[in-house]
């Protein structure tokens, strides 16, 4: 598998969410850090930077044809 800037993007973005959903389900089941909310602050800038590597390895794609 050859590594693109789409598959880079869908890691990013996908392991993002994985681990905020991760974050937010050990602080429902009562699990209290002092650095939860730093870190699920951190994956929404990282989901907002992949979802922006998505947007312009697309747009390059289709500016440049197959």
């Amino acid at each position: 598998m050859e590594w693109d800037r789409q598959s880079l993007g869908m890691l990013l973005v996908g392991g993002s969410i994985t681990g905020a959903g991760v974050l937010i389900a050990l602080w429902l089941l009562g699990v209290r850090f002092s650095y939860v909310p730093i870190l699920l602050i951190a994956l929404v800038v990282l989901v907002v930077i992949g979802a922006a590597v998505l947007i312009v390895s697309d747009y390059q794609a289709t500016r440049t044809g197959p």
